[in-house]
């Protein structure tokens, strides 16, 4: 039989379950470098991870870059005809995180302070419209976290450190539906700014959100 051997790194539980990927390019001259989708698959090839409810998409976050990409599940067919690619200039790396949309509860997708898309978070909860994350702040660091509210919301409360934070939306997913069930999200970077104090508050981030109501519809006689 087929078999796989990964290396694994524990992160806070509620990150979920995701592949990670490095690509390299060791010639002298800028070189379009590939590897290939299955290698971001499960062995039975059909999905990163058991993810209960329809298959939305994949995140996917390009950590040296700090960029955000999302795929939609039918890219993803016939993995062994399909490749994940960047043009990299002479002796440049970069490193793929992908990971499948959750339909029901709200996403750490990465950030650019460490490479793992994970390590730099202590805890991690979530609801559906909801985010509490704190993030080691055991040094002085800044940069971006990227998150996925799994709804379209009318607004957003970001704060850290108990004060109002600088985010904006960089993505909306496709709204797809499901039977009578309607999906779709959006993906929102923060501006994180760490002390390292190791303060309670240094390094936490929450979001709320309030959804968007559906109108009512009026009969006009």
């Amino acid at each position: 039989s087929w078999k796989r051997e990964r290396n694994c790194i524990p992160v806070a539980k509620g990150l979920g379950t995701w592949a990670m990927v490095s690509i390299s390019n060791w010639l002298d001259t800028p070189t379009v470098v590939s590897a290939p989708i299955s290698a971001l698959l499960n062995p039975d090839k059909t999905s990163l991870a058991k993810e209960e409810g329809p298959n939305l998409g994949y995140h996917v976050f390009s950590f040296w870059s700090s960029k955000y990409v999302w795929v939609p599940a039918n890219r993803f067919k016939q993995s062994s005809k399909k490749n994940i690619s960047k043009k990299l200039e002479p002796h440049e790396s970069e490193i793929f995180h992908v990971k499948p949309v959750s339909a029901h509860q709200a996403q750490y997708i990465g950030s650019d302070m460490h490479f793992t898309c994970g390590y730099e978070v202590i805890t991690f909860k979530a609801t559906r419209t909801t985010i509490e994350l704190q993030l080691r702040n055991d040094s002085e660091r800044a940069g971006f976290v990227y998150l996925y509210i799994p709804c379209y919301v009318n607004s957003m409360d970001v704060m850290m450190d108990g004060k109002s934070v600088r985010s904006e939306i960089v993505f909306r997913t496709p709204k797809s539906t499901v039977g009578d069930t309607s999906y779709g999200g959006q993906v929102l970077r923060v501006w994180v700014t760490i002390h390292g104090l190791g303060s309670k508050r240094d390094g936490n981030i929450t979001v709320h959100c309030t959804k968007k109501k559906k109108k009512k519809r009026k009969n006009v006689v």
